[in-house]
Parts: C-alpha cells; structure tokens; sequence
C-alpha cells in the first residue's frame, strides 16, 4: 500500500461525497520470476483474506487485479 496516496484519497472521500475503491494489483511478472518463498505467499494470501473479511464487514471489498503494475485505472 502507498500510504501517502491512500491517506489522501481517505481524506478527500471523507469530506467529500467520493468514493473509494480498495484495490490490490498482483504483478503475474513477481508471481512467476519473483524469488518469494512459500511463506510469504502464505502471508500475503492470509492478509489478502483478512483485509477482504474486514471489509467485508463494513458492506465493501476489495478487488484484485492480475496485471502488469504499470498500467492506469481510469474511473468515473
């Protein structure tokens, strides 16, 4: 997460009417030459279950995006 970028999307949506929208992008380039061990994925995996019941909790989700990292997302 870049906590710079998501504490000022959060403050804008907080004082606004502004959505936001918990998104998670998974490079496939990292899943396949990536040198992470099993455990990390584990980790990964477990806080990626967790952050999704959490959310889950307040009515949301989060999405999950398998694509290359250097990409844009445009929403309106």
């Amino acid at each position: 997460m870049k906590m710079p970028n998501s504490f000022i999307s959060l403050v804008i949506a907080e004082n606004t009417e502004a959505s936001v929208a918990p998104i998670f992008i998974l490079d496939p380039w990292f899943v396949n030459n990536g040198k992470v061990g099993k455990n990390r994925w584990k980790f990964l995996q477990q806080s990626l279950t967790d952050l999704d019941n959490s959310l889950n909790k307040l009515g949301s989700r989060y999405v999950t995006i398998h694509s290359n990292i250097s990409f844009s997302i445009r929403l309106e």
